[in-house]
């Protein structure tokens, strides 16, 4: 998870945040660039020392163009409590036991990359297997891939992403609740595979760059780190050659399987012979990041203290990530005021 560490509360009817409306200019936005995705700031990945100096950059630019802090005794600043996951020492593993033949085993990195747990030092998780679709459980919204199966106990098998053609936002957030859903019907894992689409999109030897990335969330008042589904405790993504292990002797191969997804259809689930067993070592650390608020309070005496809410990222991962990623982040969180 990355925090959004960059916040701006525009007052409803808002005027002008100073009599002058700042001017916008590629000179300006190429000045913020440069500074941002400079490999000085070491990527601006959260809790490091790169990212405090963004923030406090952020901030001065909004003191600059006429806003007022937002954060908590009148500072610019909100800290916030993180917990960050990253696999141990000893080597991640996934392994397939099917119905017949010998057991296969692949290490993390090579052609499957394994989650750490926010919540346990050990995973070991070995169930069986089904297949659920893309994985999505809203039979109001049309999703229904969760019919006809039981998966309780189980590790479900789900494609990458949501249907092509799948209309709005809603549905890029149903994707995004894989785990919610498949917790609710009693999964205790979850792998998923690239469509033909995904995998043009994202090939492997990118999602490869990725593989030690670690994972965050922020920590709830208990001190525990926040997960939205705890029942799933192991989650990994497979390439290619393993899903099509998985899929050996079922009753739809996953060729066809990968060929009705691409032509925008929605393929029904059912279970996999063979068992999965997923393996790895965790370790955690707490750490503080800061969201930088700034405030363009409104003019309307009765709607003055309602508040539109406009957030962006500021932190990344990584110095050419963050060049990559810069552009994009700059305009949605500090050219924005000035653009309006």
């Amino acid at each position: 998870m990355k925090m959004l560490a960059g916040a701006l509360l525009l007052g409803v009817s808002a005027t002008a945040a100073s009599t002058a409306e700042p001017v916008f200019s590629p000179e300006r936005v190429k000045g913020h660039v440069a500074f941002l995705a400079d490999d000085l700031l070491e990527g601006r990945g959260t809790g490091t020392r790169g990212h405090e100096i963004a923030a406090k950059y952020v901030a001065a630019q909004f003191g600059d163009y006429g806003l007022v802090p937002g954060g908590k005794d009148g500072s610019w600043f909100q800290r916030v409590t993180l917990s960050e996951a990253r696999l141990g020492d000893t080597p991640a593993t996934v392994t397939l036991t099917p119905a017949r033949g010998a057991a296969q085993s692949w290490a993390n990195a090579t052609s499957v990359i394994v989650n750490p747990s926010q919540l346990e030092a050990v995973t070991d998780v070995a169930a069986p297997l089904v297949f659920a679709g893309y994985g999505i459980d809203a039979p109001r919204q049309g999703f229904d891939d969760y019919a006809g199966l039981d998966v309780r106990g189980k590790i479900v098998v789900v494609l990458r992403g949501i249907p092509k053609g799948s209309p709005s936002e809603v549905w890029a957030h149903l994707g995004s609740e894989k785990t919610v859903m498949a917790a609710a019907r009693g999964a205790i894992g979850m792998v998923t595979i690239g469509t033909l689409q995904s995998r043009k999109l994202r090939p492997w030897k990118i999602s490869l760059q990725y593989a030690a990335e670690p994972q965050m969330t922020w920590v709830k008042p208990d001190g525990t780190p926040f997960e939205e589904a705890p029942a799933i405790r192991a989650t990994a993504t497979l390439d290619t050659p393993v899903a099509e292990a998985l899929f050996a002797g079922a009753r739809t191969p996953l060729a066809k399987v990968l060929a009705q997804a691409d032509g925008g259809g929605r393929p029904r689930g059912f279970a996999l012979a063979g068992t999965l067993r997923i393996s790895a070592t965790s370790k955690t650390r707490t750490l503080t990041s800061p969201e930088v608020i700034g405030k363009i309070e409104g003019s309307d005496p009765k709607l003055k203290h309602e508040y539109v809410v406009m957030m962006a990222h500021l932190d990344i991962s990584g110095s050419s990530r963050a060049r990559a990623a810069t552009i994009s982040t700059m305009a949605r969180s500090i050219m924005l005021p000035g653009s309006r």
